[in-house]
């Protein structure tokens, strides 16, 4: 009775239908995050946040020279809309991953940029939400900082 079932081509044919979906649903969930992926980082390289990482960066110099005295940022409204720019790509990032939709490694990937130590250095610093800076830690927890040096080696 046995050799009948493990012999039927039935159950043959079953077997191998169960491999193609596996495959496809692995194919198409690869295919999901390629686009996922492409998505975030086009944002990146957008003009808005080109323009937002700039803004933080001389604001991070000002700071550096004034001993973090906020008060001597100018701009502040330029500021202010670069911080949360940067802030909430790298959020939606991690919201992404806790949720399940982005994987650790593609987080690290996305985090192997410069934008990153802008948000540990100038936004942390100019955050005042404490709950943003316990997300920011989680995020320099995962991804660390970014050496351009070591092109990037820091994401495995």
């Amino acid at each position: 009775m046995l050799d009948k079932i493990i012999n039927s081509p039935n159950l043959i044919i079953s077997l191998v239908a169960l491999g193609v979906a596996f495959w496809s649903a692995r194919i198409a969930l690869q295919a999901r995050l390629g686009n996922l992926y492409i998505s975030l980082f086009e944002e990146y390289a957008s003009p808005e946040m080109a323009e937002a990482l700039r803004t933080l960066s001389r604001s991070h110099k000002t700071l550096k020279r004034y001993n973090g005295d906020q008060s001597k940022l100018a701009h502040r409204e330029a500021v202010d809309d670069a911080r949360r720019r940067v802030k909430y790509y790298f959020f939606k990032a991690l919201r992404l991953k806790k949720a399940g939709f982005l994987p650790k490694k593609l987080l690290k990937k996305l985090g192997a940029v410069y934008g990153i130590n802008l948000l540990y250095d100038v936004v942390q610093e100019l955050e005042t939400d404490t709950k943003a800076i316990e997300e920011i830690e989680e995020i320099k927890g995962i991804c660390g900082r970014y050496k351009h040096d070591d092109k990037a080696s820091n994401v495995k």
